[in-house]
């Protein structure tokens, strides 16, 4: 979409303000907005491929033979969840959406980035948990180990709730914006 169109399709909407200019819409495609993207397609890339190699090497490099065979499945079912989950999110930040007004788009976006605010941590915790059941699976927990657990199981529900938060709050200030609108 050119810059023409967009501005067009902005002073349709009945959002009126000093940010219709052409500069101002400009601005909104600079390099730091395309850094950002790039950037996450990067991480996600990566978490995906290293997960993915996980996967496939799990079983030879950590003893799977000493494992149950409910935890590799487990594995597998929760790394291929997360892995779709970043495919998901890839494709998102590729794609430009597809309504017709700027604001229905914004409504998308914001649909969207809530359904990730409950899906990325359950993800989370089902790949961390899945691992973590794979990995202690046929070893001998001492009472410290229990400890060991519980600090990781802690570091896991950390990680998820700061999950949470960040896509909570992208999808707040798009409310805040839309509120606006």
């Amino acid at each position: 979409m050119d810059i023409e169109n967009m501005k067009k399709d902005w002073q349709q909407d009945s959002f009126a303000g000093q940010h219709q200019s052409a500069p101002y819409l400009q601005a909104q495609n600079q390099r730091k907005h395309r850094q950002t993207f790039q950037r996450l397609r990067l991480r996600l890339i990566i978490e995906a491929s290293l997960i993915t190699l996980l996967l496939l090497l799990a079983y030879d490099f950590f003893d799977g033979e000493k494992r149950a065979l409910w935890t590799y499945g487990l594995l597998w079912a929760g790394g291929l969840a997360w892995v779709v989950n970043h495919l998901r999110l890839f494709r998102l930040s590729r794609t430009v959406l597809d309504a017709t007004t700027v604001k229905a788009n914004l409504q998308n976006l914001r649909m969207r980035y809530q359904q990730q605010a409950w899906l990325g941590p359950l993800l989370l915790i089902l790949f961390q948990g899945a691992l973590m059941s794979f990995l202690l699976s046929g070893l001998d927990l001492t009472g410290r180990a229990g400890w060991i657990i519980g600090g990781m199981s802690l570091g896991i529900l950390v990680g998820a709730a700061l999950n949470r938060q960040y896509w909570l709050r992208r999808a707040r200030n798009l409310t805040d914006l839309l509120a606006a609108w």
